[in-house]
Formats: C-alpha cells, sequence, structure tokens
C-alpha cells in the first residue's frame, strides 16, 4: 500500500521503483566468512557428478517444488473454505 501511495505522489509505476541494498563491510565479511566455505564444499559435491546427473537431479528438485506448491494451495483451499478467508 504504501509503495503504491509513493508511486502516485511521484508520477510512477509501482514496477519502475527499485531499492539498492549494500552491505555495510563488516556484514559482507562476516557473510563471506560464513558462506564461503558453504560454496566452496558444493562446489566440490557437485564435481562428482557428469552434466547429465546434475540435469536429473536439478529435475527432481523442479518437480517436488511444483509438487510442494499444488499441495500448499490445496491445503490453503482447505483452510479458505474452513475460515472463510486465505489463511494468514
Amino acid at each position: 500500500m504504501f509503495g503504491e501511495v509513493v508511486a502516485e505522489l511521484l508520477g510512477m509505476n509501482r514496477t519502475d521503483m527499485r531499492v539498492l541494498v549494500e552491505l555495510a563491510p563488516l556484514a559482507f565479511e562476516t557473510a563471506v566468512r560464513v558462506y564461503e566455505p558453504i560454496a566452496e564444499g558444493f562446489k566440490d559435491q557437485i564435481s562428482a557428478y557428469s552434466d547429465k546427473e546434475l540435469a536429473l537431479i536439478l529435475a527432481f528438485f523442479q518437480r517436488g517444488r511444483i509438487f510442494h506448491d499444488e499441495q500448499l494451495e490445496r491445503v490453503r483451499g482447505m483452510l479458505r473454505a474452513k475460515h472463510g478467508k486465505d489463511p494468514e
């Protein structure tokens, strides 16, 4: 709501509004210390698989995501039917 009001006041389309977020140096350094070993370990793990195997794994997770989204919508529909509104 707030973004729509600001966009209207500025005579802009809300989708044209952008925000640039930058990490403070300490936050960036902390993130690197935490996540760089994870990224390196992940690269070591996937290097053991062929492109064909990775494509199969990717397809599995993509289908799983679609299934999950469908089930989530089913459960939300049950809650809407029971409570007469979208779950929060």
